[in-house]
């Protein structure tokens, strides 16, 4: 017996490189996502799911890519010289009132540090994503946080360039 078998065979190529700058980083796949890991010791950034990355300490980073139903790991990349100094000061972000029972309000000082992907993000103290919201080209965003039980969260303004945690 003969036999002809013929297989297409699609291979999908992602780009792993990763540009970066001081401590930003920036994955030069589009359209995919994204989670953010630090190298050493490994561990999941939990939460840092853009495009874009700002370490906030010294150490290795690296993305993981997926897209398409695969996925691939960029190499660590090396963030020396991290200081307080490289930090937006808190005191340009405003959070008030704090406490509240209702609407929590997000405000940046200076909106010319609000970028396009720039958000607010709460957390429960699991690490858990409460609430995701744009900030406004204005820096304004808000949320309605009256249904959440009493208790301590975290909000994360990111796309700054820059990362701020306040309790």
């Amino acid at each position: 017996c003969d036999s002809n078998i013929v297989t297409n065979i699609s291979v999908q190529t992602m780009d792993t490189t990763v540009n970066q700058f001081n401590n930003a980083f920036t994955a030069n796949e589009a359209n995919a996502s994204y989670q953010w890991i630090s190298c050493n010791p490994y561990s999941i950034l939990i939460g840092d799911t853009n495009q874009s990355y700002t370490a906030t300490t010294n150490g290795e980073y690296a993305v993981i890519i997926y897209k398409n139903g695969c996925q691939d790991t960029s190499t660590c990349l090396t963030v020396n010289g991290v200081s307080v100094q490289d930090f937006i000061n808190e005191n340009q972000i405003l959070i008030y009132p704090n406490p509240t029972s209702s609407i929590l309000m997000i405000e940046c000082q200076n909106p010319n540090f609000v970028e396009s992907n720039s958000e607010a993000i709460l957390y429960n103290t699991l690490g858990e994503i409460i609430f995701k919201e744009k900030i406004k080209p204005n820096g304004k965003a808000q949320f309605n946080v009256s249904s959440l039980n009493s208790g301590v969260y975290y909000l994360r303004c990111a796309g700054f360039g820059k990362k701020i945690i306040k309790e």
